[in-house]
């Protein structure tokens, strides 16, 4: 149930997971066989664990980048990270840098299995974002 995003729109494996050891309520449990208590339990945990994620802007997944943003003092704050995306809202003038920056840094951020495939897109808005060249992007500085 935690997973069906028209039911709870935001929550995703990993949040889930905290939400439901935070609530200790075993996560192969029936979403109906929950009593009162454990409903508010989890319902609490959930909010908690979600104003946690916005407050740290997320997951430690870029905290390598944020550090090579603030010795270079870039202007460009990341908005959020939501699991593997992350949003920046960034200057026209950093663009070029910051892309840069991101496919440089982020696929050795973490030592994984698997090779960490990183591209980035650009747009006015979310609904907006392309791959590809930031035609465009550099007035909005």
């Amino acid at each position: 149930m935690l997973l069906d995003q028209r039911a709870s729109a935001g929550i995703g494996n990993i949040y889930a997971d905290e939400a439901l050891f935070a609530a200790k309520v075993r996560p192969d449990r029936p979403a109906r066989s929950l009593s009162p208590e454990e409903d508010e339990r989890l319902y609490d945990a959930i909010r908690q664990v979600l104003l946690d994620a916005l407050g740290n802007r997320g997951s430690s997944f870029r905290d390598c980048l944020d550090a090579e943003m603030e010795r270079r003092k870039m202007r460009n704050p990341m908005t959020l990270q939501v699991h593997d995306e992350l949003i920046f809202e960034c200057p026209g003038d950093e663009l070029e840098e910051m892309r840069r920056l991101v496919l440089d840094i982020m696929p050795n951020s973490m030592e994984m299995n698997v090779p960490l495939k990183v591209d980035t897109k650009v747009g006015r808005n979310w609904g907006e974002m392309e791959y590809g060249e930031p035609s465009g992007v550099e007035e909005m500085g």
